[in-house]
């Protein structure tokens, strides 16, 4: 059903505040933030096994998860985001018919882009020997991709599936699963991984039973509690392919989106590699707790594509306005200290993953970048969400093309090589790369007309 074209932007009897924008948003996403970290409790989980076992292997995995990262994890947050814009958007003018109809073209592109990409994930050691990767790093990341393949599969289905259902409102299914399937990992980790010794390929096989049972979970609870029984619909293909290309149209922008920065950081691990097995064990480590904190804003910016693809729908820019505003104070209170703390005291966590004292002192001493970048990188993350709600993806892509392929990344190999700043060359690079970034963005929000916001997606079969 569309708005009525009378209908106002905001009702003149809501009492909706900024206060209230703060609340409503701050419990909305605390569950998609937590989910956040607790897939990031999986990734970590398998690596302090694995760390504390062998560094060579660590390093390997740490390599074999960048290219998983590339190939499949990208695949998955990007496509799914088209569904933030087209799932909010349908669901905020009640055309909720239409929310199934687009998650069904959401799920039949996710399963061509993951047949497609199983190429690329059988001759990664090939690959990897390629470009100059020690023969025995490149055989443990490629032990580790292949058996990371089912887990590939099931990622998509349940980030589609999650988007689905945080378009509706229904935040906590996702947590819940993630509470479940995080906590089995712990087990299913250490069994696989030090009891039957099979280090990288175990950590594999253990993270295919957790996202086995997230999957299930996930599925199970939205059934039982009927959560999407308003939006539930049989398969359909009436004007399939005229669908698909809308899809696309906000899915493509978004997977590019999601894939420039992180080819962006995965070409500063191989710059890490290079430098050698201590700095690119120092590298991961950074990225890991980087990883970790930014599972905040992650969580923020997909609450935020929801929340205001929603309120446009319901031809409440104003609205969006509020939330908007709301989700920089949260920000700011969260955020701050954080990159505050990083900034002062380093990473006193560092001998979780190690023991070597010479990559818990090259980690220490880029703390005051990495403090800084994690601040500058959360405020990047929620605009991009903030605009995807918007249907304004397209524009992010030449804000990333900018800041991180035409100044961040050659800026940090020549910082890195010619300059003999090693590593802290790399994140210089990372760093200025994403405070161009951000200053483009943050122009490009400056600029929304907000008024006139309502009429950017004409979500409709």
């Amino acid at each position: 059903m569309e708005p009525r074209r009378n209908e106002p932007l905001i009702d003149k009897r809501s009492d909706f505040s900024f206060c209230k924008a703060v609340y409503h948003l701050g419990s909305l996403s605390l569950p998609v933030v937590v989910s956040q970290f607790l897939n990031v409790v999986i990734k970590l989980t398998s690596f302090l096994y694995v760390g504390n076992i062998d560094k060579y292997r660590f390093a390997g995995m740490g390599l074999g998860y960048s290219w998983i990262v590339i190939i499949g994890v990208s695949l998955s947050m990007g496509l799914s985001g088209g569904l933030d814009t087209l799932c909010a958007q349908a669901f905020g003018r009640k055309q909720y018919h239409l929310v199934g109809i687009w998650f069904q073209r959401g799920l039949s592109v996710m399963a061509i882009a993951y047949f497609t990409s199983l190429l690329f994930w059988f001759n990664s050691e090939t690959w990897f020997v390629f470009i100059g990767v020690d023969p025995r790093i490149a055989k443990y990341a490629s032990n580790y991709i292949k058996y990371y393949i089912p887990a590939i599969g099931l990622l998509m289905f349940s980030e589609s599936y999650r988007r689905y259902l945080q378009a509706q409102g229904h935040f906590w299914p996702g947590f819940i699963a993630y509470l479940i399937a995080s906590m089995s990992h712990i087990f299913s980790g250490y069994l696989f991984i030090v009891y039957f010794e099979l280090y990288e390929v175990g950590a594999a096989i253990a993270t295919n039973m957790t996202y086995s049972i997230l999957v299930i979970v996930l599925f199970t609870v939205v059934r039982v509690k009927k959560l999407d029984k308003k939006c539930r619909t049989g398969i359909d293909f009436s004007n399939y392919f005229e669908n698909i290309k809308v899809f696309l149209k906000y899915a493509i922008p978004t997977l590019i989106n999601v894939l420039i920065p992180t080819v962006f950081y995965e070409f500063a691990l191989y710059q890490a590699t290079l430098l050698g097995h201590d700095y690119q064990a120092a590298h991961i480590i950074i990225v890991s707790a980087d990883g970790f904190f930014y599972m905040l804003p992650v969580g923020l910016s997909i609450t935020m594509a929801s929340v205001v693809g929603r309120a446009i729908g319901e031809s409440k820019p104003k609205k969006a306005l509020l939330f908007v505003k709301a989700s920089f104070i949260i920000l700011l209170v969260i955020m701050l200290p954080i990159s505050t703390a990083t900034i002062i005291f380093g990473f006193p966590w560092s001998e979780i993953f190690t023991k070597d004292e010479n990559v818990i002192d090259i980690t220490s001493s880029i703390s005051y970048i990495v403090g800084v970048y994690i601040f500058l990188s959360a405020c990047s993350c929620t605009i991009v969400g903030i605009l995807r709600g918007l249907a304004k993806q397209s524009k992010v892509v030449g804000v990333f093309v900018v800041g991180y392929y035409c100044i961040g990344s050659p800026l940090g190999y020549v910082l890195a090589f010619f300059g003999d700043l090693g590593l802290h060359g790399v994140w210089t690079g990372l760093f200025i790369g994403d405070f161009t970034s951000l200053c483009l963005l943050v122009w490009i929000l400056f600029r929304t007309r907000w008024e006139s916001a309502k009429d950017a997606v004409e979500a409709k079969v």
